[in-house]
């Protein structure tokens, strides 16, 4: 099958669940399919983007950077992707796959699809109320959500990757129904780890997040939550790793708070590398309000590693913590009551939290499979 996806970005450009989703589904797409990719390949070799993937890379780029300096997306960068989007009409395509992101360029690739005659698949990272798009922008709120409802009607064959998109694609646009396939998860194997209880006491603890640096993650509030375990006698250390356009704002804020000494920020970092901070680190922070899936929060499990996150209802990734074992769940962004959760994974023992959660995940190739059978009814039901 031809099969054309037009990517808004992807690894190692940036670092999210949606360029983690295509940079682990395209090497198994590409052995099956002919496969024709359209991305901005102006700054990072296909190959390098995509190793062992066999694909025609088609340039669309160069684009703007994808998100201002506040961390909001670049309504120049989503014009200027759109525009580029009319290259796809240079190939013969049996099924074009995209992102629900940027919203305006849904109804033209709808509208080139048609022209073109072949299917159309959507991926639906998120699905925002009025209220979140309220929150993310007070002025254009009620224009996103308009853009989110024209973009649900120029969508087919919806893909969503959590039950919690799920839920809300379903609330929200009750006359089609998505079709879940979650994102997998690599295999890791670690040790059991021992009891950290004497390590709250008394020795130092080392607390780690991964992501993007944009708004609704909190690093701030995070560095906030290390001020205030640091004037309280802690001996707390904060690993930050992750790019975007809070890098240098929290740097800055680090510095005011006189935490420098004991935050490192790390960016563009090897796998073995990140593999090895999951490894070497006591507790997974995630303070962000807004997740699809929460990558992160599921490779931290996959190292045994617990976490506490920020137990919003567009925050996906609390339904991994399913148990005390596996963490906690913290309803306010509160420096005291993240202090009492934190101290209270600690202090318990740990649990082979790998094993119990590996349990209920699909691997990449479980994933891969699911998804290819989609793509192959999909095909077969349009004719």
């Amino acid at each position: 099958m031809r099969i054309s996806i037009i990517l808004e970005s992807f690894q190692p450009n940036y670092w999210g669940g949606k360029e983690t989703r295509w940079h682990k589904l395209i090497p198994e797409m590409s052995r099956n399919h002919d496969l024709t990719i359209f991305a901005d390949f102006s700054k990072t070799n296909p190959k390098i983007a995509f190793p062992d993937s066999n694909f025609k890379a088609i340039d669309i780029g160069p684009l703007p950077y994808m998100y201002n300096t506040n961390g909001k997306r670049s309504l120049l960068h989503a014009f200027m992707f759109t525009l580029k989007c009319f290259k796809l009409l240079s190939v013969k395509t049996d099924l074009v796959i995209t992102d629900l992101t940027p919203l305006i360029s849904l109804p033209f690739i709808r509208i080139m699809v048609i022209f073109l005659r072949s299917n159309f698949s959507v991926v639906w990272h998120e699905v925002w109320d009025l209220e979140t798009w309220c929150r993310y922008s007070r002025f254009t709120g009620y224009i996103g959500l308009i853009l989110q409802t024209v973009a649900y009607i120029a969508s087919e064959n919806v893909v969503v990757p959590s039950q919690k998109v799920e839920e809300d694609f379903r609330k929200r646009y009750s006359s089609k129904s998505p079709t879940l396939i979650q994102n997998g998860v690599d295999i890791i194997t670690t040790p059991n780890f021992a009891s950290k209880r004497d390590l709250v006491i008394n020795g130092s603890i080392n607390l780690l997040y991964v992501g993007r640096l944009i708004k609704h993650k909190n690093c701030d509030f995070l560095l906030h939550l290390l001020k205030a375990a640091s004037d309280s006698g802690k001996k707390w250390n904060l690993r930050i790793v992750g790019n975007g356009p809070l890098l240098q704002e929290l740097t800055i804020l680090a510095s005011e708070l006189e935490i420098g000494h004991c935050v490192q920020f790390f960016q563009d970092i090897p796998t073995d590398d990140l593999h090895a901070l999951y490894r070497n680190s006591d507790l997974f922070v995630f303070a962000s309000e807004r997740e699809g899936y929460g990558f992160t929060v599921a490779e931290s499990l996959m190292f045994n590693l617990p976490v506490v996150i920020y137990d919003v209802h567009f925050n996906a990734s609390t339904h991994f913590v399913t148990s005390e074992d596996f963490g906690q769940k913290i309803p306010k962004l509160d420096v005291g009551l993240w202090i009492d959760g934190v101290e209270k994974v600690l202090a318990r023992e740990r649990a082979n939290v790998s094993r119990d959660f590996r349990i209920t995940q699909l691997s990449w190739s479980d994933v891969s499979e699911i998804y290819e059978q989609f793509l192959i009814s999909t095909s077969k039901a349009s004719h």
